[in-house]
């Protein structure tokens, strides 16, 4: 669904990454993996803020082979970064309450467009002090 933001919330470690992967591979794949058929194939920017890099990329590769799906499958759609290598932070707080932190979001606007983004997902969408 466009123009929609969606959450997956449940307490630390019962998995919601490997199913956030699971969801980027079927979107990206346009296989119906979750019992949620799509109309098209998606392009999909996973942004975790939480693990290394290599940790989303081996959830990603365990989903793909566990789902059977090939390389072109998903290249060329499916975008991934982590924040321990770029953080992410998209608001701040001030004494008049919450700021956005405008050139932050203006560039990853302009990224969304540029890589002609159909879903970009952060995980998890946290505070950047716990």
């Amino acid at each position: 669904m466009r123009k929609f933001v969606t959450a997956t919330i449940s307490p630390g470690g019962v998995g919601k990454s490997s199913l956030i992967a699971a969801e980027a591979l079927a979107q990206v794949s346009g296989r119906d993996l979750l019992g949620v058929s799509l109309s098209q194939r998606l392009r999909v920017w996973l942004w975790n803020l939480e693990d290394p890099q290599e940790e989303t990329e081996r959830k990603i590769q365990a989903a793909a082979l566990h789902y059977r799906l090939a390389p072109e499958d998903i290249d060329g759609r499916l975008f991934v970064d982590s924040g321990r290598n770029q953080p992410l932070v998209i608001a701040t707080t001030a004494r008049a309450g919450a700021m956005i932190i405008r050139p932050i979001v203006d560039a990853l606007t302009a990224e969304v467009i540029d890589r002609r983004i159909d879903a970009l997902i952060i995980d998890p969408f946290i505070p950047a002090t716990r």
